[in-house]
């Protein structure tokens, strides 16, 4: 039997949330003895992803367990994942009927608000890092979960705080407004706040603007898919293509490169047919 949707995909910026007992995610700072044999499992099993990729493991270069994940998630199969096409997401963009804007240097411009805390960012943040690693590469991106006290409570994802995004085509602009706990973390620019107040009047997070022309106010999918797994996990999912994680994260995912492309976006992403179909869903 299905699993019923929840009622929400998106929390207001200004989100009242009790607060919880302060922690560190399970990677951040000094590790203890006793965790030795923890980061030894967890280094083999990303040797395990990387030989499923059909990378040997004797070639899988070294790297923190978060490198691990996130190389999984923005190096899928160009032929598979594109070919989930939509999966099973109803189009989650609305156009803003505006001319695409771009920055200085002629990048399309795709802003992020969200914070660590928020359950329905984690979510998001998956999909956004399948999409835009079509167009660019990411560093500084780390393994967070989403708050302990909330809907969805631990859900593994992502944090764009210490991110960088390397794209001849796209600048990412991406604010975490709070930490895991609540406290105030980074300040949306001007024109991030510009962007919220034109489309997002209730002030729901995540919001994303992809060059003014396509925007998203919450998650793409239903995230109880993601509930109480974690990177790894999620990440075998996603990279079997078939799974219904994979049908919501890539078919987000998928949307989400469309509407970078109608954007004004070129490259093989773009050129791809099921990308051109999605395309035309959202208009000429």
């Amino acid at each position: 039997m299905a699993r019923p949707k929840p009622l929400r995909t998106s929390l207001p910026l200004s989100h009242a949330r009790p607060s919880p007992r302060r922690q560190r995610p399970w990677y951040a700072g000094p590790v203890p003895i006793i965790a030795t044999g923890a980061l030894i499992a967890a280094f083999v099993a990303g040797l395990f992803l990387w030989s499923g990729s059909g990378i040997a493991p004797a070639q899988a270069p070294m790297a923190s367990a978060a490198d691990q994940v996130v190389n999984g998630v923005t190096h899928l199969d160009p032929s598979s994942s594109f070919g989930v096409g939509a999966g099973s997401v109803t189009n989650p963009l609305k156009s803003t009927g505006q001319k695409v804007t771009r920055t200085a240097d002629g990048k399309i411009r795709v802003t992020y608000v969200g914070a660590e805390y928020c359950p329905y960012c984690a979510a998001q943040r998956w999909s956004l890092l399948v999409a835009l690693s079509r167009f660019g590469g990411f560093s500084g991106v780390q393994l967070t979960q989403s708050s302990s006290t909330d809907i969805y409570p631990n859900t593994a994802t992502f944090t764009f705080t210490h991110a960088r995004f390397t794209s001849s085509t796209i600048d990412f602009a991406p604010f975490e407004t709070q930490d895991r706990n609540g406290q105030p973390l980074q300040q949306p620019s001007s024109e991030a706040r510009a962007a919220v107040a034109r489309y997002d009047a209730g002030g729901s997070i995540p919001f994303a603007d992809i060059g003014n022309v396509e925007y998203t106010v919450g998650a793409g999918y239903a995230m109880d898919n993601l509930a109480g797994q974690d990177w790894q996990q999620i990440l075998r999912q996603v990279r079997s293509y078939g799974s219904p994680i994979a049908q919501e994260v890539i078919g987000n995912a998928n949307w989400l490169t469309a509407g970078i492309c109608r954007s004004g976006a070129t490259g093989d992403s773009c050129a791809d047919p099921h990308i051109r179909a999605l395309a035309t869903e959202l208009g000429p």
